[in-house]
């Protein structure tokens, strides 16, 4: 079904003159025999055969969908969308015929994947779908999905993929990873968005037996560093480079864990491991700048921050340092505000290792929270986000979320006062502690009735002689 699947969408897109047809028009006997064949370079005179793969302990042969794309000599990509009825509806809209993968269950059993091609959106709303084996005899998307009978057996099938063939070239930079169990894939720039949840075997009416999980990711390599978390182990990872000279390289994951893989383009798999980013250091959370203080809530990138059965903590001059957030590449670490200004070292420990980061303290280093687009986090009076079709009304109440306000009396509050410029006026802000945010703070101001208004009105703090980065609002 998978194969057939997969042939007739490349023969539309071929009929419809979107892909060239190097090895003919697609068929199944076609694509097959192409698949069957397919082997790349691997170096030292060696040769890579996986157009089909063979999960471990099956004989069933699965179709490869990075390898697709070689049947129209790279003209084709593989997009992966979002599991989702949305997705679907979308793309069918746009022109693309589209694969829909279903796991499908007997009970509590996962007895294997079921293929099939979503054609269009019929006038009662339903999706119509073409079943190349009409094993189960349902010719819709809508009657797959959810319990049904079939074969004298209740079956209940899950949108589990949404994939289509796009006319573009193919990425050769990348990788794909297979497991035999589920795994997460993030990246410095962003994870891998084609990430297929399948089963090690397809769905049989007449023979229901487990099937266990199959996950494949296929990444375009524009991250430096991917980190795979296995949260259970008991598996060989099989990670394979998409380049012109391909390389195959297996590592067994035993238990709960993480690997690396980094080097690109000739992608390798490696235990991953605790550390900074090379030339990185500590930098305020709020807009990644170099200041920071006593409090001061600091972000430091490396590599090996989460890991299954890996807990992260930190310290600074023997102080437990309270860990905000912790993702894979990036650590956001709330200094102690009862440390001395000048310089410090920040020590982070977990099970992979122990690592420090030297920091230069400020008295105050106050920092205004920006998004990445580098707008301000700052709410209205009526707790929505301030932006330029939601300004701030003059005589009303503005939050601004700030960092680095330096040591802190024994109320909480910062011992320096904390004045708001806006626009041409200053006033004396009143400032709170996000208690769930430990180095977050809230500074609010009731804006001057004689402030010009405008949609990009500049806005600053000021504790004694320094002020923070200058950040934009709207004003009504």
């Amino acid at each position: 079904g998978l194969l057939a699947s997969f042939a007739n969408m490349l023969r539309f897109l071929q009929e419809r003159g979107d892909l060239p047809q190097p090895n003919g028009l697609a068929d199944v006997a076609g694509l097959n025999s192409f698949l069957k064949n397919q082997c790349v370079p691997a170096g030292a005179g060696s040769t890579l055969c996986d157009g089909f793969l063979v999960p471990a302990g099956s004989d069933e042969q699965i179709v490869n969908p990075w390898r697709i794309p070689g049947f129209v000599r790279g003209a084709a990509d593989v997009e992966v969308g979002r599991a989702d009825e949305e997705t679907l509806r979308d793309w069918l809209a746009q022109g693309s015929p589209v694969l829909v993968g279903l796991r499908m269950s007997v009970g509590e059993v996962p007895a294997g994947m079921h293929y099939v091609v979503a054609t269009g959106v019929a006038a009662n709303g339903g999706i119509p779908s073409f079943d190349p084996g009409e094993y189960f005899g349902r010719n819709s998307i809508n009657s797959l999905v959810g319990d049904f009978e079939a074969g004298g057996r209740v079956w209940n099938g899950k949108m589990v993929t949404v994939l289509r063939l796009v006319a573009r070239a193919a990425a050769t930079t990348g990788f794909f990873v297979r497991a035999g169990a589920a795994y997460q894939m993030d990246g410095t720039r962003g994870g891998c968005a084609q990430v297929l949840n399948w089963l090690d075997r397809t769905a049989a009416r007449a023979d229901v037996a487990e099937a266990r999980p199959l996950t494949m990711a296929g990444c375009d390599g524009s991250s430096d560093q991917y980190q795979m978390t296995v949260p259970e182990g008991g598996t060989d990872v099989q990670l394979t480079t998409l380049a012109a000279q391909a390389a195959l390289q297996t590592v067994t994951q035993s238990g709960p864990g993480a690997l690396r893989i980094s080097g690109r383009p000739a992608w390798t798999l490696s235990p991953q491991v605790l550390e900074v980013a090379a030339g990185g250091g500590a930098v305020n959370a709020a807009n990644g700048g170099p200041d920071l203080a006593p409090g001061s809530l600091a972000s430091i990138e490396g590599s090996g921050f989460v890991t299954p059965g890996a807990e992260v903590t930190a310290e600074v001059d023997g102080t437990a340092a309270s860990v905000v957030s912790a993702g894979p590449f990036r650590l956001n670490v709330a200094l102690p505000p009862g440390l001395a200004a000048g310089p410090q070292v920040i020590r982070i420990q977990s099970a992979l290792g122990s690592v420090e980061v030297p920091v230069e303290l400020k008295l105050v280093a106050p920092a205004i929270f920006e998004e990445a687009n580098g707008a301000a986090v700052v709410l209205n009076a009526d707790g929505q986000r301030n932006a330029p079709d939601r300004p701030a009304r003059r005589t009303q109440q503005l939050t601004i979320h700030a960092t680095g306000l330096g040591a802190a009396s024994p109320a909480g509050a910062p011992a320096e006062p904390v004045n708001v410029r806006i626009g041409e006026q200053e006033v004396r802000g009143t400032v709170t502690a996000v208690a769930q945010l430990p180095g977050v703070y809230q500074v609010r101001i009731v804006v001057p009735a004689e402030t010009a208004p405008g949609l990009a009105v500049p806005l600053s703090l000021r504790q004694g002689p320094v002020v923070s980065k200058v950040v934009q609002i709207a004003l009504d």
